[in-house]
């Protein structure tokens, strides 16, 4: 009978729970017909009283009857409360058009049909503060279910470990304290007393009656709450009207009802970080003008520009670009689209989710691979394309002469490139920019001191060709920083996210877990993008720097002692070199954040170090010629390694080794260096080392061919 007094307690205090709801007015049969519903603070309210309830009347049960009863006043608070909060979770669906809005999304994003591609598109700030809404009122219920649920697993288990006791504890003796006590008063009426001497020793050979007593008390108190949790088990596996045995219903109403709002909370999500990041896009900014203004429209930023011109000897104008990052390095762009990610996945984990946190996660990931990603790339191709940088001579940096600015600009015209095209960067093969380039390529100088010679004020004329290569300039910096600082953001992105969906449950935590890792793989996407364009970057100035580094074609290396002493005086090719490439990195240092500039000065130096091996191997050398080579590499590679805190000596660690080579008294001594013999790993192979010893003009052939590598 325990689980029929059991029953009529837990609807009592369900009837209580809900007189008490109607009499604060928070049901919908209790609101007059046209009241207006806080539907998020009507449902944590109702929620509330629910968990008020069990923390008063779960420890009576559980004293009344046993541990783990209460999960039947957990089963009815569970239906009461999808009796509840069921229609009113369908009245803000319907009242607060959740769904019309949802179609109306769906329908506008469809392109594939006629009928969808003319309508308007809705407005994302029309739906900002309905998914805020959204997702309180889903938390709401997410996180009273949840802790439902773990209470209701925690009460099965001591249930049926109360229902172990009847198979486990034995039943008391039958010489128990009743049965003792009758028998010892039959017998003392039949026999005389016994005496003290008898008395006393019974009593110290048999226990204490209390001691006995106590533990035949607990044994049948462990055996009535026993039965009592068999009756209650017994009785909720057969009710016909329970269907749920020791369970809560897996999916109720309500549930359905939330992940059905939650769905409809995905499409609109999506749509509003969609929308915005085309916004934020297309009303990209920085702290610096970048428009070209008409040609005959002039201003104080012209004139400016006009007063930070130079000119090079090959012709070409140099433009002081660092005043155009003097506010920021990158775009309004990155702020923009961060925050908006931020803020749409930060929803989503608040609406305790794991679908909508996975849907978000997924949508992060399509929108930054795609549209950010490619619209970056595309203004790398459209700059690789229109200015086509490697075989024309005109980089970064420089103006072009007008003839050739405007021929660049009608090649590029005829180039059709989208700005959000993904295609790699290529350069134009025909044969109009040829001939352009091969008339541009800029003439060989031994010495780069006329490199930032003064302009002639009555040459500075800002032609709309030439603001567009300034423009062209300073977009492409600024895209390959946005690149650079969007890497870094998506990783913090990740970092964060990870603790923002730590409530997520167990079961859902590989789910969402491997949707973070595909955030690490779009910051790897975006890296791999930053690095073509640094390459992009390191091909439009090589082409300057080439002349300078061909100088080294012509020095002498078969030097005597005498020879090398005055080389500390008369340095015909490193001096002029490093100025050159000095120029290049002030330039545009203060215009790239300090990971591209790093990148940049390795590539640079990568480009000197093969550049320069590959005329080493051309020369010819004595003793003190390969003194002197070593001399110059270890110059060039001092000069790189303290422009930048990324490490470039191994770019130099081939050249490095060939100078050991060519600095050795005799042939045989490269067996002192070589092998196990060699404390450091050898990047020749054994064919180079000797083809460079071979550069020896005092070497026999015969011996280098004789050495045992």
């Amino acid at each position: 009978m325990a689980h029929k007094g059991l029953e009529f307690y837990c609807q009592t205090v369900r009837k209580i729970v809900v007189g008490a709801l109607e009499k604060n007015a928070l049901t919908l049969s209790s609101l007059p017909p046209n009241a207006v519903v806080r539907y998020t603070t009507t449902t944590a309210q109702i929620l509330d009283r629910m968990t008020l309830a069990l923390q008063k009347h779960m420890p009576i049960i559980q004293s009344h009857w046993c541990r783990g009863a209460h999960l039947a006043l957990l089963q009815h608070l569970q239906s009461e409360v999808d009796r509840q909060l069921t229609p009113l979770i369908r009245r803000f669906v319907i009242e607060r058009r959740v769904l019309v809005l949802a179609s109306q999304i769906k329908a506008v994003m469809n392109v594939n049909t006629k009928q969808t591609q003319h309508k308007e598109e809705l407005d994302p700030r029309q739906v900002d503060e309905l998914l805020v809404e959204v997702v309180e009122l889903a938390r709401e219920h997410q996180t009273f279910d949840k802790n439902l649920r773990i209470l209701a697993t925690r009460a099965k288990a001591a249930l049926l470990k109360e229902c172990e006791v009847v198979t486990t504890t034995a039943p008391p003796s039958p010489q128990d304290p009743s049965a003792s006590s009758s028998s010892s008063s039959s017998s003392s009426s039949s026999s005389p007393p016994p005496s003290s001497s008898s008395s006393s020793s019974s009593s110290s050979s048999s226990p204490p009656p209390s001691s006995s007593s106590s533990s035949s008390a607990e044994q049948l108190a462990l055996l009535y709450r026993g039965g009592v949790a068999q009756d209650v088990v017994n009785n909720m596996t057969t009710d016909k009207k329970n269907g749920n045995g020791l369970e809560l219903v897996h999916v109720s109403q309500v549930n359905e009802a939330v992940q059905e709002m939650l769905g409809h909370y995905i499409t609109l999500e999506e749509y509003y970080m969609v929308q915005n990041v085309k916004k934020a896009i297309k009303m990209d900014q920085h702290s610096h003008h970048d428009t070209v203004r008409p040609f005959g429209v002039r201003d104080s930023e012209d004139e400016e520009d006009e007063r930070a011109i130079r000119t090079s000897s090959s012709g070409h104008l140099i433009i002081a670009l660092p005043r155009y990052f003097r506010a920021s390095l990158t775009s309004s762009l990155v702020d923009d689209v961060f925050y908006l990610l931020q803020k749409c996945s930060a929803r989503a984990a608040y609406a305790a989710s794991e679908h909508a946190a996975c849907a978000m996660l997924n949508t992060i990931n399509h929108v930054m691979s795609r549209d950010y990603k490619n619209m970056l790339e595309g203004v790398l191709v459209s700059y690789n394309q229109r200015y086509q940088p490697t075989t024309s001579g005109v980089g970064i940096g420089h103006l072009p002469s007008e003839n050739l600015a405007s021929a660049l600009l009608a090649g590029a015209s005829s180039v059709s490139s989208s700005p959000l095209s993904s295609s790699p960067l290529t350069a134009s093969s025909s044969s109009s920019a040829s001939s352009v380039s091969a008339s541009a390529s800029p003439s060989a100088s031994a010495s780069s001191a006329s490199l930032l010679s003064p302009l002639s004020s009555s040459t500075l004329s800002l032609s709309l060709p030439r603001r567009q290569k300034i423009a062209d300039d300073v977009k492409l910096l600024l895209a390959i920083n946005n690149l650079d600082v969007s890497t870094f953001n998506m990783q913090t992105l990740k970092s964060h996210l990870e603790k923002e969906f730590a409530e997520i449950g167990t079961e859902s935590k590989a789910m969402v877990s491997h949707c973070l890792e595909e955030l690490a793989e779009t910051s790897k996407l975006m890296a791999k993008s930053a690095r073509k364009g640094l390459l992009l970057l390191v091909n439009s100035i090589t082409p300057r720097l080439r002349p300078l580094m061909d100088v080294f074609a012509s020095a002498n290396y078969e030097l005597r002692e005498s020879d090398y002493a005055d080389a500390e005086f008369n340095d015909p090719f490193m001096q002029a070199f490093l100025e050159g490439v000095q120029n290049e990195l002030l330039l545009l240092k203060p215009c790239l954040t300090d990971n591209n500039y790093g990148q940049l000065v390795s590539g640079l130096a990568s480009f000197a170090a093969q550049r320069m091996e590959a005329l080493v191997m051309k020369k010819t050398f004595t003793f003190w010629g390969g003194l002197q080579l070593d001399k110059d590499v270890r110059k060039l590679s001092s000069f790189f390694t303290t422009a930048t805190s990324v490490s470039v000596r191994d770019k130099f660690a081939r050249l490095v080794q060939m100078a050991s080579c060519l600095q050795l008294d005799k042939v045989s001594e490269i067996l002192d260096y070589w092998g196990e013999n060699s404390g450091e790993v050898w990047r020749l192979y054994e064919h180079e080392v000797r083809k460079v010893l071979a550069l020896r003009i005092d070497f026999s052939a015969r011996e280098i061919q004789q050495l045992k590598l």
